[in-house]
């Protein structure tokens, strides 16, 4: 799919030197290169928040069950890894 955008000069010239990195890469595979890893950045704080809100709403009784299931699990795999 092709879309056009404005970029400021700044922007453009750091696209080129990028894409000037590596022969035959172009502006077009730079930038989304560029967008995917914001992407994949913005996704992974996007979780990271909705975890720690989740955790952060639990009640003291549902903390101590993920406690004990953390060192159950853990004990666990400790035990398979001596196998």
């Amino acid at each position: 799919m092709k879309v056009s955008i404005s970029l400021s000069a700044e922007l453009i010239e750091r696209i080129d030197r990028e894409a000037a990195r590596e022969p035959g890469q172009s502006r077009s595979r730079v930038i989304e290169a560029w967008l995917w890893r914001a992407s994949r950045r913005a996704a992974a704080a996007r979780l990271a928040s909705e975890t720690i809100a989740y955790y952060e709403k639990l009640s003291e009784a549902e903390r101590a069950e993920d406690h004990q299931w953390a060192r159950f699990s853990t004990g666990e795999l400790a035990r398979l890894g001596d196998e």
